[in-house]
């Protein structure tokens, strides 16, 4: 491992996670005050995660690094088309679950109470939902995999350590850099993570853990913004 790794190495897991933790009470206040606050919020969101997962990527492949690549697509793995085949399912199975949410009988104050913990970041207007789905969640999907997938876990990869145990590292900063959630909503980051390296792992593929990610951040955007629109229509038809 060379200068170049351990500087990225430290900033991954020590200094990023860190100002990010210091750094939730003032982006709560930002994002809790007007929409325009809130865009600009995103904004800088999609620009951070760019911006070190484009220094992560430039790293690898000018050289500067002891991994040689990402592996973005292996069509020979036969993992690559089973697992491609059961995230289809899951993409289908929890885009209907969006639907669900307008149409079924659960209350919208009980949906939106799973997002408890973030809901200073959920989107409220249609230009906001907009921007958190294909904005911060698209930057979160290919760049936090490009970090703590292809090159995080690929290089700890590289140092011959036992497969699970690379898998919890590189998992680990991961989670702390989602301490805004809370306990369990680091603990749930975790399992995220965690199948999200194993599908790496297996299928060699990191083009599939962009989209299981991605998606996966969308579909809450689509169901906060469902179940927000639910509560809003309830509350007009009360009045």
């Amino acid at each position: 491992m060379n200068l170049a790794d351990i500087g990225l190495l430290v900033f991954i897991c020590l200094i990023w996670p860190l100002y990010e933790y210091l750094s939730i009470a003032k982006t709560k206040q930002a994002c809790l005050g007007s929409s325009t606050q809130k865009m600009q919020c995103y904004r800088g969101i999609c620009v951070q995660l760019f911006g070190i997962g484009l220094l992560t990527y430039i790293l690898i492949y000018t050289g500067h690094s002891v991994l040689p690549k990402i592996q973005w697509l292996d069509t020979q793995n036969l993992w690559f088309y089973a697992l491609s085949v059961l995230i289809c399912i899951y993409i289908v199975i929890s885009f209907s679950s969006v639907k669900r949410v307008a149409d079924s009988d659960t209350s919208a104050k009980d949906i939106l109470a799973a997002f408890e913990s973030v809901t200073w970041l959920m989107p409220n207007t249609k230009k906001e939902a907009n921007t958190y789905i294909f904005g911060v969640s698209l930057s979160a999907g290919i760049n936090e995999e490009i970090i703590f997938r292809g090159y995080l876990f690929g290089l700890l990869m590289t140092l011959d350590l036992p497969v699970m145990l690379a898998m919890v590292l590189s998992t680990l900063p991961f989670a702390l850099l989602h301490t805004y959630q809370g306990i369990k909503g680091m603990l749930r980051v975790a399992v995220v993570g965690l199948v999200l390296t194993l599908v790496y792992w297996l299928s060699e593929s990191l083009v599939l853990c962009i989209v299981l990610h991605s998606w996966q951040d969308i579909v809450s955007g689509l169901i906060y913004k469902s179940a927000n629109q639910k509560l809003s229509d309830q509350s007009a038809a009360a009045d």
